[in-house]
């Protein structure tokens, strides 16, 4: 893989005023379009909105849904069902986690592998074994499963490779990394937790798309863009640049594109319809996010590079001997109580251990010491991110405020804010942002 990294130009787009449609439920966990109706599964059922909200299904934990026409598809943690005009019908077994439906097959992925079926439901051939948590098509079925993500090519062939280590397979209570996928003739985009990739050759090079860091929850490609819902924001990418949807306070879990873009938060469901004029955020002459992340590591001495040197010195250190040296006099005494001191007697020695070379007890400090660096880094980059794009917001609504008072309120806000991003970095932030002048 390319370690090749996208920079992109970051706006704010103003939209028409979102829509809050009134649905609050905790458990919430995805949203469709069916029709005119809009679909939302949580982990006490689905519910449908035609104007007024009421539960449709009852006591299944919603995973995945999908419509087609005056049919959806509801993936569910005891199932596959249709729902139709007749009602809903139970038409798979297992864990089902994404559906996807292109010309006469209906495709769905779970725990199991992946499942086709080209009479409606009827009967189900599994075409791929191994957990599968998305599906798109290009000119190929590509999904997203538990190792990596696979391209369909007379057999399956995985185009990008994941790798747990013994921690993460033993944590049986850890969150789960997200993995979406979606594609056209030209791309496939495949997300990692927090990281974006994109690749334009059928997964042989693959270039990372520098986004925010916050885990990706959805990935919509439209004609002209992409939707990257994340839990602190929904974004859409275009060939000008990364562009965030304004408005959205609540944590994002869902998005879906049909006839209008709906956004479902931690808040509730939210709507937005008119798309107007961009307004730009980034200011000519400050750093974007990522400057300034890299900026908050060095300062804080976390770099990954830091422990990767560590790791490099401790199996050179096995090149290294230890090193011994010793002085003594020899004493000789005699019947006659004669003594002789002497000769003196100098001893030199050195000692390898080889088996440093494979591995160290040093190495698991370093492990333990890599750990703890790694929480402290993130917990860093997490406080950065929130501060960067709090003063970002606020520098986009302080040209239209027009009362005085809260104008002001605004403006020692952001002279708060920047001096937060000056502590991180060691005043790198406002340096930056200014050109130094003789």
């Amino acid at each position: 893989m390319k370690k090749i990294f996208i920079f992109l130009l970051f706006s704010q787009i103003a939209f028409g005023e979102w829509k809050n449609l009134g649905f609050r439920e905790k458990s919430l966990s995805c949203l469709s379009e069916a029709g005119e109706n809009i679909l939302v599964g949580t982990a006490k059922g689905l519910f449908l909105f035609d104007g007024g909200w009421k539960q449709v299904l009852y006591g299944k934990k919603v995973q995945t849904l999908s419509s087609n026409g005056n049919i959806t598809f509801v993936g569910t943690d005891d199932g596959l069902y249709l729902m139709n005009e007749e009602g809903i019908r139970k038409i798979a077994e297992g864990s089902v986690r994404s559906i996807f439906i292109h010309e006469d097959s209906l495709f769905y992925g779970g725990e199991y592998g992946l499942f086709e079926s080209k009479d409606g439901g009827k009967s189900w051939e599994r075409v791929f074994q191994g957990e599968v948590l998305d599906i798109a098509f290009s000119d190929r079925l590509v999904i997203a499963a538990k190792s990596g993500c696979f391209r369909q090519d007379e057999g399956w062939k995985r185009i990008f490779f994941i790798s747990y280590s013994d921690d993460e397979e033993d944590k049986e209570d850890k969150e789960e990394t997200c993995l979406q996928v979606t594609c056209d003739k030209e791309k496939i985009f495949f997300s990692v937790g927090e990281r974006l990739f994109v690749t334009e050759d059928g997964g042989v090079h693959w270039d990372r798309v520098q986004v925010p860091l916050s885990p990706i929850k959805q990935l919509i490609l439209s004609s002209d863009s992409l939707y990257i819902a994340q839990e602190e924001g929904v974004y859409r990418l275009t060939k000008e640049g990364l562009l965030r949807l304004s408005g959205l306070t609540y944590r994002v879990i869902d998005v879906s594109l049909h006839s209008s873009l709906l956004v479902a938060t931690k808040g509730g469901i939210f709507e937005l319809e008119a798309e107007s004029d961009t307004k730009e955020v980034s200011m000519p002459d400050e750093p974007d996010y990522f400057e300034v992340q890299q900026m908050a590591i060095r300062y804080a001495e976390v770099s990954p590079e830091k422990i990767a040197k560590w790791r490099r010195s401790a199996k050179c250190r096995a090149l290294l001997p230890d090193f011994s040296l010793s002085y003594s006099n020899t004493i000789n005494y005699s019947v006659t109580k004669n003594y002789v001191v002497g000769p003196k007697d100098w001893s030199l020695s050195f000692s390898w251990d080889l088996g440093d070379l494979i591995y160290s007890s040093g190495q698991t400090t370093i492990d333990n010491r890599s750990k703890l660096m790694v929480d402290l880094r993130n917990d860093i980059l997490d406080e950065v991110n929130r501060i960067y794009f709090e003063r970002k917001r606020l520098l986009a609504e302080l040209p239209d405020e027009k009362d005085s008072s809260k104008k002001l309120t605004k403006e020692l806000l952001i002279e708060e804010l920047t001096a937060r991003l000056d502590g991180f970095t060691g005043g790198g932030f406002s340096r930056a942002r200014k050109p130094i002048t003789e």
